[in-house]
């Protein structure tokens, strides 16, 4: 993983933890989902998990696109069916395309599925918090966003991201794994409460 620059290298998390990838990501990302709540638990930590979804690829600017959306995509509807709930979700559109993003409430029965998706999806992320109004705060970003700040800045693997959501008092937690090095990490970053 590229560390120099911007790119976190996952020195500043609170919490860091990894799981053996041998036996494949599927398995790695129940251990994870499996440790992160037992972790939660045991730290007595009261806040919601939250995802975090944010399309990484343009997707055509047309009405058929738009009227889908995000929430008619199988992966969605999956976790929407496992009890997830959806808090928010918007469009932003741009010079590309199309970028559709959501805000969703976890349901511990979909966090495997969540955790090896954002694995590979750098826009797309896990977080903690316990306020609802931090919640408006992303909302606010995306909807008042320029194309550059949204496009650009959103990224869970730049340090100058993790920190504005430490700023607006969110607890970002960075999922990473690299085919060929065997080895998911799951990072928490923030003040534990």
């Amino acid at each position: 993983m590229i560390t120099n620059g911007n790119w976190t290298n996952g020195s500043n998390a609170t919490i860091q933890k990894n799981f053996p990838a041998s036996k494949g990501w599927c398995v790695a990302s129940h251990e994870a989902a499996e440790w992160l709540s037992i972790e939660l638990k045991k730290r007595r930590i009261i806040e919601n998990i939250y995802f975090f979804i944010f399309d990484s690829v343009a997707q055509d600017n047309n009405r058929i696109t738009k009227y889908r959306g995000l929430l008619n995509r199988p992966f969605v509807k999956k976790i929407i069916d496992g009890n997830c709930k959806v808090i928010s979700q918007g469009v932003y559109e741009s010079s590309q395309g199309l970028f559709f993003w959501g805000l969703l409430l976890v349901s511990t029965n979909t966090l495997p599925e969540i955790i090896e998706y954002v694995r590979t999806e750098r826009k797309s992320f896990l977080f903690l918090s316990d306020d609802e109004s931090n919640l408006r705060k992303i909302d606010n970003f995306m909807s008042r966003g320029s194309e550059i700040e949204v496009n650009k800045f959103v990224n869970i693997d730049r340090q100058n991201f993790i920190f504005f959501l430490l700023k607006i008092n969110i607890n970002p937690i960075r999922v990473w794994g690299v085919p060929g090095e065997w080895d998911m990490w799951i990072e928490i970053y923030g003040e534990m409460k």
